[in-house]
């Protein structure tokens, strides 16, 4: 039997230019973090069997 396996990341940062350092951490908390926040996906499939 065959398993394809996806491997998915997503990386992205929170923040208005047009609020302050502190508006922007109250606003978005951790995901105004300059470095982005992200997160990683996997999914596994295997052809031909139906869910």
């Amino acid at each position: 039997m065959s398993v394809l396996i996806g491997l998915i990341c997503s990386l992205f940062i929170c923040c208005s230019p047009f609020l302050s350092d502190e508006e922007n951490m109250r606003l978005f908390g951790k995901c105004n973090n300059p470095n982005g926040h992200g997160h990683n996906y996997k999914g596994e499939a295997v052809p031909g069997l139906r869910a």
